[in-house]
């Protein structure tokens, strides 16, 4: 009887690992469809310097996701500029979810440890610019790191494994929607109060889409915007509000950034991505 038990879960568990192998490739080879699972990996800037100078890295590349996304794939920002560059080993330091006092780290960091001919820093005119911290040369570049456990790290790899913990698990075991408390600089907070009642009534009165918050189906980062800077986009549609606020740390910021490049002989350039508020309905369409 045991033994029977015993070949009945070896065969369960035999097919279940072939399901998940022909998933994943099936993933992977749709990433198009797929985006959004297993490309998230540790993210350590002391191993992508020492690869880097392995591979006679001679161009860096800095910014948030729009940067690190898909890290080495053919669909990577980098890989592109590789490809259609004459720096054929491109290094990718890109970290998502991270803002300027990352990026200034970060080049830091590299630079003094690198031979890099050239670097290119992804500027966002939205959160990059509006969401802007003090430069933080206190806290070192590896404090940013994203560093998960082994086990945790390696789970998140497969985008198979991601796909059913995310859209079968999560939904059975996940029901509250975790509110973060963000402190934007030029934004009046709604007191804690006010942001509990509208999760509240969110909850009551569209469960649906409380759900998919809650699952994280819908974007949880841009709820949590929502409800601790309601003004947020009006704020940044404000040219008053870069003209005085915005733009001279931006400024300070660049200044940084050129002396470090001038000081380590790196011709750097910095691309900015324009909001979409500056952005005409005709080049959007184009």
């Amino acid at each position: 009887m045991i033994r029977i038990i015993y070949y009945n879960v070896s065969i369960f568990i035999g097919l279940l690992l072939v399901l998940l192998v022909i998933l994943e490739i099936y993933m992977k080879s749709n990433l198009d469809r797929f985006s959004s699972y297993g490309w998230v990996t540790n993210n350590r800037i002391e191993s992508i310097v020492e690869d880097c100078e392995i591979n006679n890295g001679t161009l860096g590349v800095f910014g948030d996701s729009f940067v690190e996304y898909y890290k080495n794939s053919k669909a990577n920002l980098v890989s592109q500029l590789s490809f259609l560059s004459h720096h054929k080993n491109a290094c990718n330091f890109g970290l998502s979810g991270t803002g300027m006092n990352v990026y200034l780290n970060r080049f830091k960091y590299s630079v003094e440890r690198l031979n890099l001919n050239k670097a290119i820093i992804f500027l966002y005119e939205g959160n990059d610019f509006f969401e802007l911290n003090k430069k933080q040369y206190s806290k070192s570049a590896v404090e940013f790191d994203r560093n998960n456990g082994l086990v945790y790290s390696t789970l998140k790899k497969f985008a198979s494994i991601n796909f059913i913990y995310k859209e079968i698990i999560k939904p059975i075991t996940k029901r509250e929607v975790n509110f973060q408390d963000y402190n934007f600089q030029y934004c009046p907070r709604p007191k804690i109060e006010s942001i509990e009642s509208k999760i509240q009534s969110m909850q009551k009165n569209s469960p649906a889409i409380y759900k998919n918050f809650a699952n994280n189906k819908l974007n949880i980062a841009w709820l949590n915007v929502a409800l601790n800077c309601p003004d947020y986009f009006g704020i940044l549609a404000d040219d008053s509000n870069h003209l005085n606020n915005t733009f001279p740390v931006v400024k300070s910021y660049i200044k940084e950034f050129l002396l470090i490049a001038e000081s380590n002989n790196v011709d750097l350039s910095m691309v900015i991505i324009p909001h979409d508020y500056v952005v005409s309905h005709e080049n959007k369409s184009d």
